[in-house]
């Protein structure tokens, strides 16, 4: 149900995926990381490109995704991005959320995004967030001044 109410064909998850990975130069063994991976449409085109994991807090979601991707059970889980990520610190490349991040305190995202992600080649991939343009980009760019980490926004 919540796949056609997205709308996101295959060819449109294929090409953000490919758009993340050609812009953060993604090799296979690097870590993705969804936020509010939801059905996992995108996200079973990035595990193809990475080592991909994401996480979501609705089980009917989970559950849709389970059906429909079994190749992929292991790399998704149920969590609430409001709490603690269960990634190491410093271990990601990659964090990439749809439609989710406008849910999720603020302030959390900020400093789980700072302490898994890798120094000096993590990227930050958001769509649709629901705030004033320049929110987000004045909220990570104190991250980036005082991590040197390269955190990109692209539409």
């Amino acid at each position: 149900m919540y796949d056609k109410r997205a709308e996101l064909d295959e060819f449109l998850c294929e090409s953000i995926a490919g758009s993340i990975s050609d812009v953060s130069y993604l090799r296979h063994n690097d870590r993705l990381v969804e936020i509010g991976c939801g059905t996992v449409q995108i996200g079973s085109q990035l595990h193809r490109l990475s080592n991909y994991s994401g996480f979501h807090t609705s089980l009917g979601m989970l559950d849709q995704f389970n059906a429909k991707y079994p190749d992929l059970n292991g790399s998704i889980f149920r969590s609430d991005g409001n709490l603690p990520w269960l990634f190491e610190d410093n271990s990601v490349k990659v964090i990439f959320s749809s439609r989710a991040l406008h849910w999720l305190d603020v302030d959390h995202v900020v400093k789980e995004t700072y302490r898994v992600s890798k120094p000096r080649e993590a990227y930050l991939f958001v769509g649709r967030i629901e705030r004033s343009p320049d929110f987000w980009g004045k909220t990570f760019a104190n991250i980036c001044i005082n991590r040197r980490t390269k955190i990109e926004f692209y539409p």
